[in-house]
């Protein structure tokens, strides 16, 4: 919604639109946000690599889809080499509050605004609360947005990308344009 000119499609796992706060919170939330240092080193280092993903995949039990196999994939994404092992290389704070807050009125007010297509994915094992995904869809033009319910959990794209791929491969085709040009926003 904020820049039309440069977004000609989105594929969206799971949620859509940001967490939102109570209007009267966001003060407080974003000095807490200011006063935080820019990234918290997790010093923790795992000494072998079935440490790490052992670590990664206990932290996610309670997600009955995740495997071994899709930690291990998150592991690869986020771990660094480091003196004496492995160490995980994610920015803290995104386990923290979040760094930017909306009230509902102004994230309904993005969603009412967008103008490409939207693919959203959502599972049928989901933590995410469906009651707001459901009010949050009925914000966004409703000729704009196409809603595709897959089993599995939060974590689909890494255990079953099988499904998702032909859903956004088949999205992606019928937008026009070159999506073979990749943007530099």
């Amino acid at each position: 919604a904020a820049l039309p000119d440069l977004v000609r499609g989105m594929v969206l796992i799971e949620n859509i639109g940001v967490d939102t706060r109570p209007i009267e919170h966001i003060p407080k939330l974003t000095g807490k946000v200011l006063s935080t240092p820019d990234k918290p080193n997790d010093s923790k280092v795992y000494h072998t690599w079935d440490d790490a993903v052992k670590r990664l995949y206990e932290g996610h039990k309670g997600d009955p889809h995740m495997t071994l196999e899709a930690a291990e994939a998150l592991c690869i994404r986020g771990t660094v080499r480091s003196k004496g092992g492995y160490q995980f290389s994610r920015d803290l704070r995104l386990k923290e509050e979040q760094l930017v807050f909306m009230s509902d009125s102004v994230n309904e007010s993005y969603l009412r605004n967008i103008s490409c297509p939207v693919l959203l994915i959502v599972t049928t094992d989901s933590f995410i609360d469906r009651n707001k995904i459901n009010h949050r869809i009925s914000c966004v033009p409703q000729d704009k947005i196409k809603v595709v319910q897959v089993a599995g959990g939060h974590n689909i794209h890494l255990y079953k990308p099988e499904v998702l791929a032909p859903l956004m491969d088949s999205f992606f085709k019928t937008m026009p344009g070159n999506f073979n040009k990749i943007s530099k926003l």
